[in-house]
């Protein structure tokens, strides 16, 4: 108590003094490097009153020892007591502008890449970053106290600009801040950052301001689908002069920035990736330069789960911002079988999100940014969104991508087509059949087919009779997402009804596909189109066919061999086969089952020969043409002793089928 009023004691005369205190200004100083040391808060507290009364009164002629007297209150910005700190960042506020503003990079930890302290060869030479414990602080009075000192140097201090690129990224944190009152300081504080910088280049940007006014730039959100959203506190464009000063500071923090995104304590993880987010807000079209480093940095950190939800939001901001040209060349690039799977994986998240993020034009034309275009739609309608749009889907359907072995990956991919149709579908749904090619594949993985007892997981996404959680394949959930926001997209109820009706543009490259080049994926493709309700065209019947015939028999159809062997679809038809499809249709099924008549697909085989014997299928002629042959794989069925009485009674339905149209076949001339 003693030394509390001996110190205010002390802050009465320096404060009553006013100028005549200069001539003993040596000898404040000098109690008040004791007094910081002093284990009673409220002594501290004096002290730092009586600072602020030596700035006030002395200023810049404090320059001799301000540096000092800044180093020695210095560590009581890590007091444990909140006021303590609150009074000290009020006491070194003002002493900033008495010279002492080069200790600013002490208070920082600032040390210079190509400079290493002799100190540093004999022992420690550790440094702490007041600010960066100050803007964490678990006090919501002392960050909002930090975020005013920092705004008082950044607008006032004379060298304000040595000192921009250190200080800015902590305003630019405190946007984020978990407290609404650091918030509204911290966006006050780079509205008058901005409007400051305008002024002081006005000559510069008048140009800039006069063609092209703030409301210019809005088209770049985009309206309706193609809007963007901003992420918090953001409700709006940013002024020029903000995005612009965080443009001319972002070259020095962005390796510090991304290199806390690695950082092992999951706290600073989290908080660079909600600063990077923030900047890339303001830097907009600007992070072109740096689009390889925050594209690899993001692949990086997609693997972390303390971040993934901030890089997905960086990445839809890159999306939109910069050119896809620029970043998918990199993302493209890491999709290939030189990279390991984490990596691909991790280009496909990022690929994904930038992709919901880019506009509808920007993907049309992606060497014409939107500011060059000037909101407006590119040249040639929709052709050129193929273009970019046919790039990313030739790259995902690479075979290895897949069918690959790693469910990660499919599983990302699968999400890819989840996202793009959920966010994006005026882009997407043009491309409904390629993407849902890509689903159906990567939720089949190497094998092609998840399996649920004799089914797989591609027909689970068609009935949704078994829950696909009953597979424990992450790939096979995330396809049933995918097919089922490609439906909604479509506007189909199912993700069955999408698949009929997508049937003819998802046959069309499976025919075009020679055998020898056929994937297990492919064949899981086919038997998936086989087994979509409704009936199919009568093109679309005979590629089915000829395709299920042909392929069934391969060793990449070994996992839905079963399901292309039923020919599901033929129960279905309205409109007749071709005579050699007839042919083709039962060739392929009845010496299957004629040499092993209990397998599990011989019920639904047979049946799918009745029906292609059905005079609506199946001619006169075909049918006198299988009269020679059908007899004997149904002898062979009943005459084998592993036959079940269902599958003989239903060869002998057939046998009577195949009877019933041979008596309609009209006499010999």
């Amino acid at each position: 108590e003693i030394r509390v009023k001996l110190h205010a004691l002390l802050r009465w005369l320096l404060d009553s003094a006013e100028m005549g205190i200069s001539a003993y200004a040596s000898d404040a100083v000098e109690i008040m490097e004791f007094t910081v040391e002093d284990s009673h808060a409220d002594v501290l507290l004096e002290a730092c009153g009586c600072l602020e009364v030596l700035v006030t009164h002395l200023g810049r002629r404090l320059q001799p020892v301000s540096k000092k007297l800044a180093w020695t209150f210095m560590p009581n910005l890590t007091h444990k007591r909140a006021r303590v700190r609150v009074a000290t960042l009020r006491g070194l506020r003002g002493l900033m502008h008495c010279g002492a503003h080069e200790t600013i990079l002490d208070m920082v930890a600032f040390r210079h890449p190509n400079l290493v302290p002799i100190k540093a060869f004999y022992g420690e030479d550790q440094k702490v970053n007041y600010f960066g414990k100050l803007i964490t602080d678990g006090s919501v009075q002392v960050r909002v106290e930090f975020i005013r000192v920092i705004g008082d140097w950044m607008t006032t201090l004379i060298e304000r600009t040595d000192h921009e690129s250190r200080l800015l990224p902590f305003v630019i944190s405190a946007l984020t801040d978990e407290a609404d009152l650091v918030q509204r300081e911290a966006a006050e504080l780079m509205e008058r950052l901005g409007v400051q910088h305008e002024k002081e280049h006005e000559k510069e940007l008048k140009s800039t301001l006069y063609y092209m006014p703030e409301h210019f730039g809005e088209d770049l959100y985009g309206k309706g689908e193609d809007a963007l959203p901003l992420p918090p506190p953001f409700n709006g464009r940013p002024r020029l002069g903000a995005r612009i000063l965080v443009k001319n500071n972002f070259n020095m923090v962005v390796n510090p920035v991304i290199g806390e995104m690695s950082s092992w304590q999951v706290e600073l993880r989290a908080k660079a990736a909600v600063l990077l987010r923030t900047m890339l807000v303001y830097l907009e079209d600007n992070a072109t330069q740096h689009v390889q480093q925050l594209c690899l940095a993001f692949i990086s950190a997609s693997k972390d789960d303390a971040v993934v939800q901030q890089v997905g939001e960086c990445c839809r901001l890159v999306g939109r911002f910069v050119r896809p040209g620029e970043w998918l060349g990199v993302l493209l690039d890491r999709l290939g079988p030189a990279h390991e799977a984490n990596v691909r994986a991790g280009a496909v998240y990022v690929l994904a999100h930038c992709l919901t993020g880019a506009s509808k034009d920007s993907m049309g034309n992606a060497n014409v940014s939107e500011s060059e275009r000037g909101g407006e739609a590119p040249s040639g309608g929709g052709g050129g969104a193929e273009d970019k749009c046919g790039e990313v889907l030739a790259a995902l359907a690479e075979p290895s991508l897949t069918g690959s072995a790693d469910t990660a990956l499919r599983a990302m991919l699968c999400k890819l087509v989840e996202l793009c149709m959920r966010q994006k579908p005026g882009t997407w749904t043009p491309h409904a059949a390629q993407l849902a090619g890509l689903a159906l594949r990567a939720g089949g993985g190497a094998s092609g087919s998840i399996s649920i007892g004799a089914g797989g997981g591609a027909a689970v996404v068609l009935a949704g009779a078994v829950g696909v959680e009953a597979v424990g394949d992450r790939a096979a959930k995330a396809m049933k997402a995918a097919m089922n926001a490609l439906a909604a997209a479509t506007g189909h109820a199912t993700a069955g009804e999408a698949v009929a009706a997508l049937r003819g543009e998802l046959l069309a490259p499976l025919r075009a596909l020679p055998i020898k080049s056929w994937h297990a994926a492919d064949a899981a493709v086919l038997a998936v189109v086989a087994e979509a309700p409704g009936a199919p065209t009568q093109a679309d019947a005979a590629v089915l066919v000829q395709l299920a015939a042909l392929v069934a028999e391969r060793p990449v159809a070994a996992a839905v061999r079963a399901r292309l062997l039923a020919f599901p679809f033929v129960t279905c038809l309205v409109a007749p086969l071709a005579d050699d499809d007839v042919a083709l249709l039962l060739g392929a099924v009845l010496p299957v089952i004629a040499a092993n008549p209990s397998v599990a697909f011989v019920r639904p085989a047979l049946a799918a020969a009745a029906a292609a014997l059905d005079p609506l299928v199946c001619s006169a002629a075909a049918a006198a043409a299988a009269a020679e042959t059908i007899p004997r794989c149904l002898a062979a069925i009943l005459e084998h002793d592993m036959s079940p009485a269902l599958v003989r009674a239903d060869a002998a339905a057939l046998l009577g089928a195949l009877a019933t149209r041979c008596r309609e076949r009209p006499p010999l001339p």
